[in-house]
């Protein structure tokens, strides 16, 4: 999958390079593969060991606290940043 994507990014990248555009991607699959369990509420992986039945697990360890979403905040600000830097 992320190869047809990555392959999917790439056409569209060439494709709007001759009309002078460009386009960057932040590829956060492999850093965020290690965060199965960052996923709030209860769409988030639930624990196979415990019971099925009654409430659905709340996760506020990732959904309270910052979290991959805010990571990746970080990340594309960091870029628009050193973009921003690099036209002056």
């Amino acid at each position: 999958m992320h190869a047809m994507q990555m392959k999917g990014f790439e056409d569209a990248v060439m494709t709007l390079k001759d009309g002078g555009l460009r386009m960057k991607m932040i590829d956060i699959t492999e850093m965020f593969s290690y965060r199965r369990d960052g996923h709030p509420g209860p769409y988030r992986c639930l624990d196979s060991n415990k019971p099925k039945e009654g409430p659905k697990a709340q996760d506020c360890l990732h959904w309270c606290m910052p979290g991959a979403v805010d990571t990746w905040n970080e990340i594309l600000a960091e870029i628009i940043r050193r973009e921003y830097n690099g036209l002056r």
